[in-house]
């Protein structure tokens, strides 16, 4: 590495004529068309803009006076001479004190950088997988046309969907690409992804792929379940975005430190980041071991991890910048149970709400709302059974039931707490918080969403349709967020968690329940069974009895029936359906002997 500083006061005080200007790690000179940058490294000429020579060279006085000649080519005419008229006293050669080439007649051969050689980067596991993805998604495409017409319209909607996922996915592969750095720029430490992340990724795409192949398969092809496959395409689409990620990261992403001080950082998907010289800017250590760059107002710029590859050299270069260091409190609690060290959680005035005043009433409210839970996902179950409550009466109630504790959570949240005994929390803490146990939560909404699934749902079946799913998922996602915005900071745990867990259990009775409110009158017409089915069960030797029955609009439909029922339909015993529907276009069925009868 040259020391440019004393060359950059030699320049100085021989060509003040020339605009001659020196930063840690820079040193430019420029003089009528022309100039020099050098970096400790490189020394590049340049003339009319375009790079005419670059050198490589360790000794000071030789790159001085190669400096010194381009200057005195400059000031003796420069343009108006031919460019093989500049220096050539300088001999080409490949030892280790230097290397020079001319950008006009070959391609520029660089030494290795001592502090951390810049790979480059393995373009070829991307353009590979983009390439197969590309032809699998168009192949998609193709059989979704193929079955139109065949297989209903929600299921070919879904594989367009699909298809068009994928291709997307494939193009990202091959147009996503990383800004190349500026030719004059030289990175003195260069982080990048390790080879496993790439290897990992031709595990995860493959499988992504398989499990798309299998969710089309279940929208278009017989037995048709389209909530199954909508919920196939979800998970093989998210795996397959992380498979897309992580080639896109070991292809684009980098992180390239200067001598100068700045930093340039390269996303996955291709975008540039910088922290330029003199940049104020700190180091923020999270948990994960994830390392994270945040400018002065303490915004996140970009992150690497520790994991990375020469990650280890960047602590010598922060130490040496005496960069502003902080880890965030997750951390600093992982850290304190690595080393055994019990966390205090203390009591601050600052958490005071006027709900601390009330803490006799809302504890014993608890109380109240976790007895209405139980109570009322129990007992209407029996007086069903008994012949005591209609089938509407139980539903409305039983899927009601979670509705109290929900409403007291949302309205007494700052003073509740979901993670049981807190550990290392004072008494003062304690006493102003009430506890609120997660089993008595977890179990009675396990025993609501099973009776519902498994027992009453088979009384009267509920079509499914991707978008009954939908509202499932979006009602359980409505009640959780709900919970997570209600709840400080402070109090956010594993607790709040499993309470999702059951929020999302429960809001499966719900939907059901919302779904039958919403139907009109009950019709009844001749059941015309197309197929009889006996299968053994997986988990016994018992035989499961269904029947195919086609419905009013023409559609085919199966429903599980008792031996019994088998037995009497195949005997010639006449069944009819029980069909309600609301305007949401969601049909509740049941088979079952004329109404006469």
């Amino acid at each position: 590495m040259n020391h440019l500083n004393s060359i950059y006061q030699r320049l100085q005080s021989n060509y003040s004529d020339c605009d001659i200007t020196y930063a840690p790690g820079l040193l430019t000179v420029k003089c009528k068309n022309g100039e020099i940058r050098a970096d400790g490294f490189r020394t590049c000429f340049l003339e009319d803009g375009k790079t005419v020579q670059e050198l490589l060279e360790k000794n000071d006085d030789n790159l001085y006076e190669e400096m010194e000649r381009f200057i005195l080519y400059l000031q003796e005419g420069g343009a108006n001479l031919e460019t093989e008229s500049l220096p050539s006293e300088i001999p080409e050669t490949d030892d280790e004190d230097g290397k020079i080439s001319d950008t006009a007649d070959q391609s520029m051969t660089f030494s290795p950088n001592p502090e951390g050689v810049v790979k480059p980067p393995r373009k070829w596991p991307a353009l590979l997988s983009g390439i197969v993805i590309i032809l699998y998604s168009l192949l998609g495409l193709f059989m979704t046309l193929f079955y139109m017409g065949d297989a209903p319209s929600v299921g070919i909607a879904l594989g367009i969907v699909m298809h068009v996922s994928i291709l997307l996915s494939g193009i990202a592969l091959l147009v996503c690409r990383a800004p190349k750095l500026p030719e004059h720029s030289r990175p003195v430490i260069c982080i990048q992804e390790r080879l496993f992340v790439s290897v990992l990724a031709f595990i995860v795409w493959p499988l992504a792929l398989f499990l798309l192949l299998i969710a089309f398969g279940y929208c278009v092809q017989p037995p048709l379940d389209v909530p199954f496959g909508l919920i196939m395409f979800l998970i093989g689409l998210g795996l397959l975005i992380c498979g897309i990620w992580m080639l896109l990261a070991g292809k684009n992403r980098r992180l390239y430190v200067f001598e100068n001080g700045s930093l340039t950082y390269m996303t996955s998907w291709g975008r540039k980041r910088e922290l330029l010289p003199g940049q104020r800017f700190s180091i923020r250590f999270g948990a994960n071991d994830s390392i994270q760059f945040l400018n002065a107002d303490k915004k996140k710029i970009f992150a690497i991890e520790r994991n990375m590859r020469g990650v280890d050299k960047l602590a010598d270069w922060v130490e040496s910048r005496e960069i502003p260091l902080e880890i965030t409190k997750l951390k600093e609690q992982q850290i304190q149970q690595e080393e055994g060290i019990e966390p205090v959680i203390q009591w601050r005035e600052e958490y005071t709400t006027r709900l601390h005043s009330h803490l006799k009433e809302i504890r014993l409210g608890k109380w109240l709302v976790l007895a209405l839970f139980w109570a009322g996902s129990i007992i209407p179950l029996f007086f069903f059974i008994a012949g005591a409550l209609k089938f509407s009466q139980t539903i409305y109630l039983m899927a009601a039931s979670p509705l109290p504790l929900i409403v007291y959570y949302l309205a007494f949240a700052p003073v509740l707490t979901l993670n049981g005994k807190q550990k290392g929390a004072t008494a003062e803490w304690q006493s102003h918080h009430i506890r609120i146990s997660l089993p008595l939560v977890l179990l009675p909404a396990l025993w609501l969403m099973s009776v519902f699934h498994y027992g009453l749902e088979q009384v009267l079946i509920m079509e499914e349709k991707w978008y009954t799913l939908a509202f499932w998922f979006g009602l359980g996602a409505i009640f959780i967020i709900a919970f997570v915005l209600r709840t400080p900071k402070r109090l956010r745990g594993e607790g709040l968690f499993m309470i999702g867990l059951s929020l999302l259990l429960v809001a499966e009775p719900m939907m059901y329940a919302g779904n039958f409110a919403l139907c009109g009158e009950e019709t009844h017409y001749p059941a015309k069974v197309l197929e009889r089915n006996i299968e053994q069960d997986d988990d016994d030797d018992s035989l499961e009895y269904s029947l195919t029955v086609q419905l009013d609009d023409g559609t085919a439909f199966e429903f599980p029936v008792t031996e019994e029922l088998y037995e009497m339909e195949e005997s010639g015993t006449e069944f009819v359906v029980c069909q309600r529907e609301n305007p949401l276009g969601v049909r509740m069925l049941d088979l079952h002997l004329p109404p006469e009868k």
